[in-house]
C-alpha cells in the first residue's frame, strides 16, 4: 500500500507520501525533537490516510449494559467469553453476558488513534491543516477503513507532555492494564526490570482470560 500511494503520488500534486516532518518540544530535561512520517497526506481534503498489517482487522465494538441501571459495565473490541458477567451497579450483581450486549462498527484502536492525532500536531506546526482521519487495517483476508476522531491539538500536546514527562522521572510507572496499550510492553527497555520490580509478567499477558 505505500509503494501504491507512493506511485500515486507522484500525479497528484495534493498527496504527500511518508514525508517526514519535526518539531521541537521543551521539556523538564530540554528541547527534544518529535518526528512523524504519515502514510499519506491529502493536502486539499485536510485528511491524513496511515496504513496498518494486523493479525486481524478490528471487529464489532461491544458494549456491556445493566439492564436495571443502564450503566456501562465494560466496552471495547473484546467478547466476553464466560456466560455470566459481574456488574456493580445493581443488587443481582451478574447478568448473562450475551442478553447485554449491544456491537456497534469497529473503531480504531487507540494507540492509532494517537498516532495520526500526533501526525496532525506536527503537520500543524509546519502550516498544513488535518481535519479528519482514517486508519486502513490490513490482514491476511481483508481491508478495513475506519474513520478517526482525531484528538484536539491542546490534548494532543499534554500527550507529548506526559509520554516526556516518564523519561524524566526516576521511577518505574504504572503496569499497563488496557489491552490497548500493554503492546507498548513490547518496546519497552526497561520491562525486564519492570518485571522483577512487580513480580510477574507485565504487557501482552495480563490480557484477561475473558477477552477474545
Amino acid at each position: 500500500m505505500h509503494d501504491v500511494s507512493a506511485r500515486y503520488a507522484q500525479d497528484d500534486p495534493n498527496a504527500v507520501v511518508e514525508q517526514r516532518y519535526s518539531v521541537m518540544v521543551e521539556a523538564p530535561e530540554g528541547l527534544n525533537v518529535i518526528s512523524g512520517q504519515p502514510d499519506l497526506v491529502y493536502l486539499d481534503r485536510r485528511h491524513i490516510l496511515d496504513f496498518k498489517t494486523i493479525k486481524a482487522v478490528p471487529g464489532p465494538w461491544r458494549v456491556y449494559t445493566c439492564p436495571e441501571t443502564g450503566a456501562l459495565i465494560r466496552e471495547g473490541p473484546y467478547a466476553w467469553r464466560t456466560k455470566m458477567i459481574a456488574c456493580p451497579h445493581c443488587f443481582e450483581g451478574e447478568h448473562i453476558a450475551r442478553q447485554i450486549v449491544q456491537e456497534g462498527p469497529p473503531r480504531a484502536k487507540k494507540a492509532h488513534v494517537q498516532q495520526v492525532s500526533l501526525y496532525r500536531l506536527v503537520l500543524a506546526e509546519h502550516g498544513i491543516a488535518v481535519d479528519t482521519a482514517e486508519i486502513v487495517y490490513m490482514d491476511m483476508r481483508e481491508q478495513l477503513r475506519i474513520p478517526v476522531e482525531l484528538l484536539p491539538l491542546d490534548e494532543a500536546w499534554k500527550l507529548i507532555e506526559q509520554r516526556l514527562a516518564l523519561f524524566a522521572t526516576g521511577s518505574i510507572p504504572d503496569i499497563l492494564h488496557d489491552p490497548d496499550e500493554n503492546w507498548e510492553c513490547d518496546y519497552c527497555p526497561v520491562r525486564g526490570v519492570c518485571e522483577r520490580l512487580y513480580g510477574a509478567p507485565v504487557g501482552k499477558s495480563l490480557v484477561g482470560e475473558e477477552a477474545a
